[in-house]
């Protein structure tokens, strides 16, 4: 497979590294976890996630999203996709949604102060 790279603003590698953390910290896993290729189901959900928060946070294109996490782009596409079929059918997921949310919001707000702290 071949190898893509993404080449992000240092604002964007700092969102990118809270969006990750956050969605780590929320399905209480490490941060190698979700960039790792395990295919548990409670990783690959939090992979997914926050493949759908960086893509949807940074309007980045799927092979962008995808050199991040080491994956290709389908793999990209699959994933938001699934975020979205999650939120239409699994209960849990969906009440967990709000929490997600806030900790995506709260990890922009947190880079966005930390610029203009720079």
């Amino acid at each position: 497979m071949k190898r893509t790279y993404c080449v992000l603003a240092p604002e964007q590698e700092m969102l990118v590294a809270a969006i990750i953390d956050e969605i780590a910290a929320e399905y209480r896993l490490t941060r190698d976890f979700l960039l790792g290729c395990s295919k548990r189901r409670d990783i690959v959900e939090a992979r997914f996630v926050a493949m759908a928060a960086i893509r949807d946070q940074l309007r980045l294109s799927y092979p962008d999203v995808g050199a991040i996490f080491n994956k290709d782009h389908g793999s990209v596409m699959h994933g938001c996709r699934q975020v979205v079929n999650y939120l239409s059918v699994d209960r849990s997921f969906k009440a967990r949604w709000p929490k997600i949310l806030k900790r995506i919001a709260a990890a922009h707000a947190r880079v966005a102060g930390e610029r203009e702290v720079a």
